[in-house]
């Protein structure tokens, strides 16, 4: 009964500290799935001048995409988090090399990056691909790509499960739109605005549409919206093996 009492605190715990808008499952007593899943794992852009208008630069791109898999809470970054970095990096700059030495240590049992920049086009999907592996108990994957030109802005997912905690299976596949967030690491409005650097970080949070980037109108006083669907996340389940590694 004592480690029944535990482990929901634990998990009441951790919960807290996503901040509500990480892909996490409801209780860390779920059933796990046995063995190792291979994923692929297909980052498509969609921040076009068609679908976010606003202030929209001739050079849109998007950074190397970079992933890795890992146990429940140990995302990269999460919302409502401090920027690693080795995010703050890819926020800013598009740089992986910072973020992928920071997942080179046993936290992470998988990582990998796409090649890049990757620039947006109007025409074919602008896409990134990369391969992943999960265990039984590094069953959660985080993404994150920049937003390119911007301040610190950048796309992805933190703690996205591949098990399905209810009937112990790997999921087949996986498919979601994708928000835009803000490092919290430079006071930018627009695209190519000026580098102006936060002394002390703040947290990690949606970008809103509010006329100065993506979408929106200045002056607006109607409550922001999110900025979703600047890209489309698609996993899928490559290989599954019941030998553990």
């Amino acid at each position: 009964m004592q480690k029944l009492v535990i482990a929901l605190m634990l998990s009441r715990a951790a919960a807290a500290k996503t901040g509500g808008d990480q892909c996490v499952p409801g209780d860390l007593l779920q059933m796990r799935c046995e063995g190792t899943a291979t994923y692929q794992v297909k980052f498509t852009g969609q921040w076009t001048a068609e679908n976010f208008p606003v202030d929209y630069p001739e050079n849109a791109h998007w950074s190397p995409l970079v992933g890795a898999t890992h146990k429940t809470y140990d995302a990269f970054w999460y919302r409502k988090g401090l920027a690693t970095p080795g995010v703050q990096e890819v926020a800013e700059t598009g740089n992986p090399a910072p973020l992928l030495e920071e997942l080179d240590n046993d936290m992470y049992l998988s990582s990998a990056r796409a090649a890049g920049p990757v620039f947006q086009r109007d025409g074919p999907p602008t896409e990134m691909m990369i391969e992943l592996t999960a265990d039984s108990m590094n069953d959660q994957l985080t993404v994150i790509s920049m937003v390119a030109p911007s301040p610190d802005w950048f796309s992805g997912v933190a703690s996205l499960d591949l098990c399905d905690h209810n009937t112990g299976e790997w999921r087949d596949s996986i498919t979601m739109d994708l928000k835009a967030y803000d490092a919290g690491t430079d006071r930018g409005m627009t695209f190519t605005a000026a580098d102006d650097a936060i002394e002390d970080k703040k947290i990690i949070r949606t970008v809103k549409c509010r006329g100065y980037a993506f979408c929106g109108e200045r002056g607006d006083s109607s409550p922001p919206e999110e900025v979703i669907g600047v890209a489309m996340l698609e996993v899928m389940v490559k290989e599954i093996s019941m030998k553990q590694s």
